[in-house]
């Protein structure tokens, strides 16, 4: 009930927010820490989904207003699989084939960059839409099982066995658990 609430908020902060946030910080480490491309993007990339539990600790201390609260804690569920899908195509646009494929210290250090961004952003696509489309289908499945359920430790089994096991179908199709 909360998400159905907040579900364009979350998503829009979750996805366009981490990727906003990658640039611009990408781009304040090139042009102030003066850091090479890659680097600057590899660590944006790395540090651009939040953590939110710190927040989250003291807006229930503060007693913010459960909406706000029910944003950030969804928000930073999503925003890890975000931060990770973005990661890994950033590296892949960064490094390319060219460092992988003769491993030598100069060529680490000056990649040819392999911009393909119309294959990364439809990479991204199909990675994060497909993890939450398979999520999805395990968690409706899921939630008609915890109807006929009333035992509290069969319930919490279920649960838990949902999100690894979610992750782990999504893994071997090759989507974002």
């Amino acid at each position: 009930k909360d998400f159905k609430m907040v579900k364009i908020s979350v998503l829009l902060l979750a996805t366009a927010g981490v990727v906003i946030t990658t640039l611009i910080v990408g781009l304040l480490l090139m042009y102030i820490a003066h850091l090479p491309f890659q680097i600057a993007f590899v660590f944006a990339a790395l540090i651009s989904p939040t953590d939110a539990a710190i927040v989250i600790k003291t807006f229930k201390i503060l007693n913010v207003p459960r909406l706000l609260s029910t944003i950030l804690e969804m928000e930073s569920s999503f925003n890890d699989a975000t931060g990770i899908i973005i990661f890994t195509s950033v590296v892949g646009i960064v490094f390319g084939t060219s460092a992988a494929i003769t491993g030598s210290y100069t060529d680490t250090l000056n990649p040819r960059i392999n911009i393909d961004i119309l294959h990364e952003i439809g990479q991204f696509l199909l990675l994060s839409l497909g993890g939450m489309s398979v999520g999805l289908i395990i968690t409706i499945i899921t939630n008609k099982l915890h109807t006929l359920m009333n035992n509290p430790f069969s319930e919490i089994s279920l649960t838990i066995t949902t999100v690894f096991g979610s992750a782990i179908v999504a893994n071997v199709m090759g989507l974002s658990g």
